[in-house]
């Protein structure tokens, strides 16, 4: 399954930052920020991961464009995950967020009046639940 967005974690930003101005072998790198080879293969292709291709076809990324990059898109998802209005629903199979209609379920809390909201992804069909504050309509 591949998501639509890159998974940049704060251990591979930590990581990243150990990283020489220097080119690596996607293998290389898979060791040093700890990817599988294939998913540094993919965000180059796909998530626009600054590399070059040799003579030979062999990738190369450079350490500190790798981290640039990876601060970089750490930051773009960092601004959409609070874009998010209270209507979003974020779905784990596909990583799909959308804005839907959904079904409110009142849930028995001692603290305070809750609900859980549910709906299904309109990409995957999931059932996607979250639970919020009931509103007094």
């Amino acid at each position: 399954m591949i998501k639509d967005n890159p998974r940049i974690t704060a251990r591979l930003r930590a990581k990243s930052l150990l990283l020489l101005n220097m080119l690596y072998k996607p293998s290389e790198l898979s060791e040093e920020v700890g990817l599988a080879k294939e998913t540094i293969i993919r965000y180059a292709d796909k998530f626009g991961l600054p590399s070059t291709k040799d003579n030979s076809g062999h990738i190369w990324v450079n350490g500190k464009a790798f981290r640039i990059w990876a601060s970089e898109i750490s930051e773009e998802l960092k601004v959409k995950e609070l874009t998010r209005t209270e209507n979003d629903f974020h779905c784990v199979r596909c990583g799909f967020v959308t804005v839907t209609s959904f079904e409110r379920h009142p849930v028995n809390n001692p603290i305070g009046k809750t609900e859980r909201h549910s709906a299904n992804c309109p990409k995957c069909n999931n059932k996607m639940s979250k639970f919020a504050r009931a509103k007094n309509d």
